[in-house]
């Protein structure tokens, strides 16, 4: 029997269809809190996860639930699934149970008017995703229009500033390409016109798309441009970084915006040399950060715990089997961080791929960028050409 399928009394009950198990009534349900008014990437919306309690921040949430796909997944805590497992470890209880109790419940009337209001929404979702154009350009277009448009950009003070404070220098800076994205509109709109104009084709590149006048441009975001390079060397996507309280980091991306595309989370390598040993460190600038201060390695950045699932596919594509996992050491106090860590090992050894755990003072740095900047190679024992801390 499928595993979206149940039987009551010989009856087969599928609870894909059946308005009981439907993603709609399990929100309404939870009463769970949506937290942003805008259709995020990829169709989802974003609330605050009831399993994890989500970040301090209560304008902030994590928890994406795809009404489309009838699933959900939050980043912080790595919880994902249909919506009878939402409802069951929301409600401390197994999947059976949960099935049992929606299927002998009957959907009251103010459900009724929930649901119908997040069913407005489902269709908006829709709509949305209507307009967008959802396929994403290949990997040898987007790194041309990108390196093009990072061409035209410039890296103001303040930003060049803060990676300067990380311990980068001029000359690394220019070389990743980091730049400042325009504030001023028209700016934008000239810049994306001389691109068009020297051929560039911008449909199903991520963080372009059409205004309201029909003409192209590139999303505002506040904060610079950070290059997400894949195994060659090319530009997979940019992430943002912001320096606001709620969320540093964003994908470019111009998802639900006419023409506009979402930008998928990708993985950061700063280099592929199979005589070095290959380190996994959360964060796409941490790793280039990590890169500099210490380039006896390989450093691999995740862009968030989330990406997990997306790496070891990765790794066996190249034939990788030299691994070190560096999470930040918060993890010694972060239930999510350690869980993380503790996934992608599992993982790891599921797929026969061999690994070892990078530890140190805390004290002296939370990520290993922190530490490799603050204290270099004090007190340091050399394995395979990089620092062991034990």
């Amino acid at each position: 029997m499928a595993e979206n399928k149940y039987h009551k009394n010989y009856e087969e009950i599928d609870i894909e269809t059946d308005p009981r198990f439907q993603m709609e009534r399990i929100v309404s349900i939870l009463n769970l809190e949506k937290v942003n008014k805008n259709v995020p990437r990829n169709g989802n919306l974003l609330y605050r996860c009831p399993l994890c309690g989500d970040s301090k921040d209560k304008s902030h949430g994590h928890l994406y639930i795809d009404y489309t796909k009838n699933s959900y997944y939050c980043a912080k805590c790595g919880e994902s699934g249909k919506p009878l497992s939402l409802y069951a470890k929301v409600n401390g209880i197994d999947n059976k149970t949960a099935f049992k109790e929606l299927l002998g419940s009957e959907i009251t009337k103010n459900e009724r008017k929930r649901i119908y209001n997040i069913k407005k929404i489902k269709e908006d979702i829709e709509q949305n995703k209507e307009k967008e154009n959802t396929i994403l350009a290949g990997i040898k277009r987007r790194d041309n229009v990108y390196r093009a448009l990072l061409n035209e950009l410039t890296l103001s003070p303040m930003h060049r500033e803060s990676l300067l404070k990380r311990g980068l220098d001029n000359k690394f800076i220019e070389k990743m390409g980091y730049k400042t994205i325009p504030q001023d509109a028209n700016k934008r709109k000239k810049i994306t016109y001389k691109l068009i104009k020297n051929g560039y084709k911008l449909i199903g590149i991520p963080g372009f798309y059409k205004d309201t006048d029909n003409n192209w441009t590139f999303k505002g975001y506040n904060g610079f441009l950070v290059p997400v390079y894949d195994n060659k060397n090319r530009i997979q996507a940019f992430q943002v970084r912001r320096f606001t309280k709620k969320c540093k980091y964003i994908w470019f991306s111009s998802s639900g915006e006419n023409c506009g595309t979402s930008s998928e989370a990708f993985i950061n390598f700063t280099s592929v040399d199979k005589t070095k040993p290959f380190v996994i460190v959360e964060g796409v600038l941490k790793s280039q950060v990590c890169e500099y201060l210490r380039p006896s390695a390989n450093y691999i950045g995740i862009p968030g715990t989330f990406a997990i699932r997306f790496l070891i596919e990765t790794l066996k594509k190249l034939k990788i089997n030299n691994i070190y996992l560096a999470f930040d050491m918060d993890k010694l106090t972060n239930e999510y961080v350690a869980k993380a860590e503790n996934n992608l090992t599992k993982l790891l050894k599921k797929n026969n791929i061999k690994y070892d755990i990078f530890n140190w003072d805390i004290n002296k740095g939370k990520g290993l960028d922190d530490y490799l900047f603050n204290i270099m190679l004090e007190k340091s024992v050399k394995a395979g050409g990089f620092i062991y801390c034990g």
